[in-house]
C-alpha cells in the first residue's frame, strides 16, 4: 500500500510540474517578468475581457478559454441591476453580444451565460428590434442557463418578445441552449409578449425552463432537431399564457419542422396547449396537456398545405379541454406515416368551442394511433376522410358523458382501416345504444372488441364478426 501511495504522489507530482511549464510557455519569460504593464501576467488583477491583449500572455490564453461570463459584471453595460426594480435588459444584450464573439458557427466553443439568483427586468425593446427585449438572432452555441425556475427570472416588461431570433432556414440557429430559468411576462393579453421566439434553428435545446404571463411559451418555425426538455407552462388566473407550443408553417419547400418534446406540462393557457401548422417530424414522449381553453393538441391544417407526416410521439397525456386531440389534413395531399401514442384522453366534455370529443383524425393514411385510455368524453374517437389507419384502443369508458346521445366511435368516409377496441362502456344514465357508427362511404373495415352497445356499419365488406355487443 505505501509503495502504491509513493508511486500516486509521484505521478501528482509529475502532473504539477507539466502544469507549471504549459503555463511558463504559454506566458512567456517576458509576461512574468512584467509586474507593471496591464496587458501582461500581473495585468490579470482587474482582469476585463475588452482589453485587447496581446501576444502570447496568460491574460490573452485566460480570455479564450474562461467558461463563464454573468450579467452581473460591470464590463456588461454597467452590470445588471437586481433589485427587481431597475432595467436590466442592456446588460443581457451586452453578454449576448459578446458570447457571440467567443464562438464560429461551426467549432461549438462559446461560453455560458450564467444568471445569478434573482430577478432581471427586461423593461426596454432592444435598440434596433422594436419586437424584442434580447435578440438571439446569430447566437450559434450561446448558452444561458439560470439557477433554477424558482431563482432566476426574466420578468418581461413590455409587449415584446423576451427572446427571439429571425435566423434564416438556410441559416439556422445552431446549438443554442437555454435552462433552468423562469420567463415571468406582462400578462397574455399582450399579443408580442412571448417568451420565445425562434426562426430557423439546428440542434438547439430549451431545458427546465417556465413560461408565466405570457403570450406563447415558445413561439418555432423551420426547426430541425430543437429539443424542449421539461417545459413548464403551468400559471393560473393571471399568471396563464395565452398558448403553449405554437409551430409556425415556416418556410416554403422546408419540409420538416422537427421538434423533440419531451417531458413537462402545458397547462391553464386561454387557447392551445400545443399548435402545430406543420407538424412533420414532431418526435418526443411523455408531455401532459391539461385544461386548456380551445383544443390541447391541434396539429396540421397548414395554411400553405404543407404535408403532415413522420410524427412519432409516445406517452402523451391530454386532459380536460373542449377537445383533447384534433389531427387534420386541411389541403395538405400528403398525410401519412404517423405514429402517436396517448396514455390518456380525459375530460373532453366542456363547453364550446369544442364537441367533447378524445381523438378526432381527419384525412389521414397510413397511420397508427394507440390509446390506453379515453375516458368523460361526448365522442371517444372520431375519424374522417380516412384510409389505411390502425386505432387500437383500449378503453373507452364514460362516453356520452352530455347524456345526448354520444357515441364511443365514428367513422365517416373512413376505408380499408383496423379499429381494435378492448371495451367501451358509455356514462351512467346515458340514453346511447350504439357504441359504433360506421357512416358515408366508409367500407372494407375491420372491427374487433368489447362494445358497450351496438356496431352499426355501412360498408358491403366492412367486417365487424369479432365485435362483441355485451
Amino acid at each position: 500500500m505505501r509503495r502504491r501511495a509513493d508511486h500516486e504522489l509521484a505521478a501528482c507530482r509529475a502532473d504539477l510540474s507539466a502544469l507549471n511549464d504549459a503555463i511558463a510557455a504559454k506566458a512567456g519569460t517576458s509576461d512574468l517578468a512584467s509586474s507593471t504593464n496591464a496587458a501582461k501576467g500581473a495585468g490579470q488583477v482587474g482582469f476585463n475581457r475588452n482589453r485587447p491583449y496581446s501576444g502570447n500572455t496568460i491574460a490573452a490564453y485566460v480570455k479564450q478559454t474562461v467558461l463563464t461570463i454573468s450579467p452581473l459584471m460591470t464590463e456588461f453595460a454597467g452590470g445588471a441591476p437586481m433589485n427587481g426594480v431597475d432595467d436590466a435588459a442592456a446588460a443581457m444584450r451586452a453578454c449576448l453580444a459578446y458570447a457571440k464573439t467567443t464562438t464560429t458557427r461551426y467549432d461549438g466553443t462559446c461560453v455560458q451565460i450564467m444568471l445569478p439568483n434573482g430577478k432581471l427586468r427586461l423593461d426596454s425593446a432592444h435598440p434596433n428590434f422594436a419586437d424584442r427585449a434580447l435578440d438571439i438572432t446569430g447566437c450559434d452555441h450561446v448558452s444561458i442557463h439560470g439557477l433554477g425556475m424558482g431563482n432566476s427570472t426574466f420578468a418581461l416588461n413590455g409587449n415584446f418578445a423576451a427572446l427571439k431570433g429571425d435566423d434564416a432556414a438556410g441559416t439556422p440557429l445552431l446549438g443554442f441552449t437555454m435552462k433552468n430559468l423562469l420567463i415571468l411576462g406582462p400578462g397574455r393579453s399582450n399579443v408580442n409578449a412571448h417568451a420565445i421566439m425562434m426562426g430557423g434553428n439546428n440542434s438547439c435545446r430549451i431545458e427546465d425552463v417556465r413560461a408565466w404571463s405570457c403570450r406563447t411559451y415558445l413561439d418555432y418555425r423551420d426547426a430541425w432537431q430543437l429539443e424542449v426538455i421539461r417545459p413548464r407552462c403551468d400559471g393560473q388566473g393571471g399568471l396563464a399564457c395565452y398558448d403553449g407550443l405554437f409551430g409556425r408553417d415556416g418556410t416554403a419547400g422546408l419540409a420538416e419542422n422537427v421538434v423533440d418534446v419531451q417531458g413537462g406540462q402545458i397547462a391553464y393557457v386561454e387557447r392551445y396547449g400545443w399548435r402545430a401548422q406543420n407538424p412533420t417530424g414532431i418526435k418526443g414522449f411523455g408531455t401532459e396537456i391539461l385544461a386548456c381553453g380551445a383544443i390541447g393538441v391541434y396539429w396540421g391544417d397548414s395554411p400553405s398545405g404543407k404535408a403532415f407526416k413522420w410524427v412519432t410521439y409516445n406517452d402523451m397525456i391530454v386532459d380536460t379541454c373542449p377537445d383533447l386531440v384534433v389531427l387534420r389534413a386541411g389541403t395538405a395531399s400528403y398525410v401519412k406515416e404517423n405514429q402517436i401514442h396517448f396514455k390518456w384522453l380525459g375530460y373532453a366534455s366542456e363547453p364550446l368551442p369544442g364537441e367533447g370529443i378524445g381523438l378526432d383524425v381527419s384525412g389521414m393514411k397510413d397511420s397508427a394511433f394507440t390509446v390506453d385510455k379515453i375516458t368523460n368524453v361526448q365522442y371517444g374517437v372520431k375519424t374522417s376522410g380516412c384510409d389505411g389507419i390502425v386505432a387500437r384502443l383500449g378503453q373507452i369508458s364514460d362516453y356520452d358523458r352530455l347524456l345526448t346521445g354520444g357515441v364511443a366511435i365514428i367513422c365517416e368516409n373512413t376505408i380499408g382501416s383496423t379499429f381494435d377496441v378492448g371495451r367501451t362502456r358509455k356514462a351512467a344514465s346515458s340514453p346511447s345504444t350504439v357504441a359504433f357508427v360506421e357512416s358515408g362511404t366508409s367500407n372494407n373495415n375491420r372491427i374487433t372488441g368489447l362494445f358497450g352497445g351496438a356496431v352499426n356499419t355501412v360498408g358491403a365488406d366492412t367486417d365487424k364478426t369479432g365485435a362483441k355487443v355485451i
